[in-house]
């Protein structure tokens, strides 16, 4: 478990995270629960969501929400048949966020979420059962990812090249010489 609010300055938006380190060891790289905390205060979502920036060495740069889209796209497909057991999931999510440049990468980059009323909060044996189920909704992202050839905004499967053979000889004429029998 991890979370932030703001490195330096407080954050409009602070988070919570739940996460495999092996599947995402930081905020800014794979899929996890995270809690994320409106800025107004009066709602919090448990968000299936992913990492939303990147690290460039000097800064943090926000993925596109072009990217993040097609991400989400490849997502939900995953989970459709384990959404159906619930009818209070929402795809989107509002943050209402005023100042924040990383709020809107982190409503971009939900695929499903619970929401949560601050005035109507349920009981904590509820919010663990939403949380094991999150769970399960993550475990069916990682499968997804274990079984698919390639994921939009990862960077594209190596293809192997075989390597390159020698040309033969020219035999007189301009032809390929002829293996003898003995080769």
């Amino acid at each position: 478990m991890e979370g932030r609010d703001g490195t330096g300055l407080k954050t409009e938006v602070p988070w919570t995270r739940v996460y495999l380190p092996e599947r995402s060891p930081h905020a800014t790289e794979g899929w996890y629960l995270v809690y994320l905390f409106s800025a107004k205060g009066d709602r919090v979502y448990l968000s299936l969501s992913q990492g939303t920036s990147r690290w460039t060495g000097a800064e943090f740069s926000p993925r596109g929400h072009d990217e993040l889209a097609k991400r989400v796209a490849w997502a939900r497909p995953l989970l459709k048949e384990l959404c159906l057991q619930r009818d209070d999931l929402v795809e989107d999510i509002d943050l209402q966020s005023v100042k924040s440049k990383v709020a809107p990468g982190y409503a971009a980059g939900n695929v499903i979420a619970i929401e949560y009323d601050r005035h109507d909060m349920p009981p904590e044996r509820a919010l663990i059962e939403d949380l094991l189920y999150m769970a399960a909704l993550l475990r069916a992202i990682h499968h997804g990812e274990d079984t698919a050839s390639h994921i939009p905004g990862d960077a594209p499967p190596r293809c192997w090249t075989p390597p390159t053979r020698p040309p033969r000889p020219l035999a007189v004429g301009g032809s390929p010489a002829r293996a003898k029998a003995s080769d």
